[in-house]
C-alpha cells in the first residue's frame, strides 16, 4: 500500500490537465465559430439562389397554363406541324405576371391539330436572355431561370362525329341490328351510320337491290321521314378524311393509356370478358391494348359507363349496356347476345382487313347520346399537357 507521501505525489502530478484541456477545448470552439461565421455568410446566398430558382419554376410551369389557356379559352388555334405560334407565343415575349417577381416566355409549336410543342422560361426578377422583348442590359441584378417542355394535347370531340354509328371501311347491318340517332338531337342531326366503305343493309349491299333494308335497321335525324332505312338515314362510300375529326392519335392514345393506368383500368394483350373476368365498374374508362371479346355478362351489374377504348378488335357476343363509347382502332363484330349502346360506335379499321370490316347482327341495339359520347365530364374538353411529357431541361 502506498504511503500518504506518496499518494499526495501522485495527484499533485495531475494538476496540469485542466490548462491544456482548456486551451485545446478553446481552440475547437474558435475553429468551430470560424466554420459557422463562414457558412452564416454563404448561406444567405445559397438560400437566395435556391428561392429563385424555385420562383423561376413556377413562373415556367406558369407559362405552361398561359399556353393551356391560351389555346382553349384565349382564341389561339394550333399552329400547323412544325410551324411556330405568334408573338406572344412565339418564345421571344417577356410575360410579366403583375408583380416584380419576374415573368415567363412562351413558346408553343404545331404538332399536328390536336397536338403542340410548349416550351416555356421562367426568369426572375426579369428576363436575361437578350432576344428577348422586355430585357433590359442595364438591370445587373442576379436572375435565375427554370425552362419547362411539354406536348399539350387536345381530345377529339366526340360530340361533333356525324354518325351514331362510324365505320372507316365497310358495314354489314342486318338481323335484329338496330342504329339510330333519332332520340338524341343536342348535338345536332346525327346519320344512324356513316362508312368510307360499302354499306349492307338486310341480305344486300346495293340501295337498287329488291333484298336491301329487308332486315337491320338504320334510322338518322337527318330527315323528317320517320321511317327507317331511307337515303337520308345514312352516308356511305365517303371520304377516308371524314374520320379524321375522331381519329386518336398516337398521342391521345397515350394520354388514353396513362389515364386507364391511373384508375387501375388498363389492360395489355389481348381480354375475353366474361361473367367470371367483368370490365370493372366504377371506372370513366377502360384501356385495352389488344383484341377484346366479350360473351356472357361481361358487365358488373349489367351496364359499363364509360370510354370502352380498343387498340385491336372487338367482338361483342355477350348481354349488356355500354352508356358511352366503343372505339376500336380495327374492326367490331356483334352476332350473338343482346348489346345496347348509348352513346357512339367507332371503328377505325386500321389494318384494311378484306370483306366486310364490321357487323352488326344479332341483338345490337346503338343510339346516338352526345353526353355519353362526350363522357360525362369526365374528360377534359379543352387542351391539356400530355400525361408523362413534362420535361425540366436545363439551359
Amino acid at each position: 500500500m502506498p504511503q500518504p507521501v506518496e499518494f499526495i505525489r501522485v495527484t499533485r502530478d495531475e494538476r496540469g490537465v485542466a490548462l491544456p484541456m482548456a486551451l485545446f477545448t478553446l481552440l475547437l470552439m474558435t475553429s468551430l465559430s470560424i466554420a459557422f461565421l463562414t457558412l452564416g455568410q454563404t448561406e444567405p446566398v445559397v438560400s437566395n439562389n435556391h428561392m429563385r430558382g424555385a420562383q423561376a419554376r413556377v413562373l415556367a410551369e406558369a407559362g405552361v397554363e398561359r399556353a393551356v389557356w391560351a389555346l382553349t379559352n384565349g382564341g389561339l388555334a394550333p399552329p400547323g406541324a412544325a410551324t411556330l405560334a405568334g408573338s406572344p407565343y412565339d418564345g421571344l415575349t417577356f410575360l410579366t405576371v403583375g408583380t416584380a417577381t419576374g415573368g415567363f416566355t412562351v413558346k408553343i409549336t404545331g404538332v399536328s391539330s390536336f397536338e403542340v410543342l410548349v416550351e416555356t422560361e421562367g426568369w426572375t426578377p426579369s428576363v436575361g436572355r437578350a432576344a428577348v422583348t422586355g430585357y433590359d442590359a442595364s438591370d445587373a441584378r442576379s436572375k435565375a431561370h427554370r425552362r419547362v417542355q411539354t406536348p399539350v394535347i387536345k381530345l377529339p370531340n366526340f360530340g361533333d362525329t356525324p354518325c351514331a354509328l362510324c365505320v372507316k371501311g365497310d358495314l354489314e347491318v342486318k338481323g335484329s341490328a338496330s342504329i339510330s340517332s333519332t332520340a338524341d338531337t343536342s348535338c345536332g342531326n346525327k346519320y344512324g351510320v356513316t362508312t368510307s366503305g360499302t354499306l349492307c343493309l338486310g341480305e344486300a349491299c346495293d340501295p337498287s337491290d329488291s333484298q336491301w333494308g329487308n332486315s337491320g335497321s338504320v334510322n338518322g335525324s337527318t330527315d323528317a321521314d320517320p321511317d327507317d332505312n331511307q337515303p337520308d338515314d345514312y352516308q356511305r362510300l365517303v371520304a377516308a378524311s371524314t374520320f379524321d375529326p375522331f381519329t386518336l392519335t398516337a398521342s391521345q392514345l397515350d394520354a388514353l393509356r396513362a389515364i386507364a393506368r391511373d384508375y387501375g383500368s388498363y389492360y395489355a394483350g389481348d381480354q375475353s370478358f366474361n361473367s367470371s373476368n367483368r370490365i370493372p365498374s366504377g371506372k370513366p374508362i377502360v384501356f385495352i391494348d389488344g383484341n377484346m371479346a366479350t360473351s356472357g355478362n361481361p358487365y358488373s351489374g349489367g351496364t359499363f359507363n364509360g370510354w370502352l377504348i380498343v387498340v385491336g378488335s372487338a367482338t361483342l357476343a355477350g348481354n349488356g349496356t355500354i352508356n358511352g363509347m366503343l372505339y376500336a382502332t380495327d374492326d367490331i363484330q356483334s352476332s350473338s347476345g343482346t348489346n345496347t349502346i348509348n352513346g357512339v360506335v367507332i371503328s377505325q379499321n386500321t389494318t384494311n382487313n378484306s370483306g366486310i370490316d364490321t357487323t352488326t347482327t344479332g341483338n345490337m341495339t346503338i343510339n346516338y347520346n352526345c353526353a355519353n359520347a362526350k363522357g360525362n365530364n369526365n374528360f377534359a374538353q379543352g387542351w391539356f399537357p400530355k400525361p408523362g411529357g413534362w420535361k425540366e431541361p436545363s439551359g
